[in-house]
């Protein structure tokens, strides 16, 4: 599956934040934030070995988990365990470091699609 296709099957499962029904600040926002969850669920689905069927059910898993309990210490601290679990000793500091990088890649491809 593409990243358009997850982030697309995930997008309702955003949480209200109190705005409009719609508001494009906030979609935009949830649009980069889904992007981000999705990215980072890949390159660690990729590290620990999952299939591609396993991979897209993992990065609905990271988003969710988002979507439960906003920030980004909520994904680090799922990917982080998820890694040990598998055996790659990453630190969560290495964790929030791709995050952010991925923040990043997603705020570019969500700007140059909008």
């Amino acid at each position: 599956m593409t990243i358009d296709v997850l982030s697309a099957a995930i997008k309702d499962t955003s949480a209200s934040s109190g705005a409009p029904a719609w508001c494009i600040d906030v979609d935009t926002r949830d649009n980069v934030i889904a992007r981000r969850n999705i990215l980072a669920a890949l390159w660690a689905g990729r590290l620990m070995g999952l299939s591609d069927v396993t991979i897209t059910t993992y990065a609905v898993e990271v988003h969710l988990a988002d979507c439960e309990v906003r920030g980004d210490m909520v994904v680090v601290e799922k990917l982080t365990r998820d890694l040990n679990d598998r055996g790659l000793p990453i630190p969560a500091e290495v964790v929030h470091e791709k995050l952010c990088s991925f923040h990043r890649e997603a705020l570019l491809q969500t700007h140059t699609t909008d």
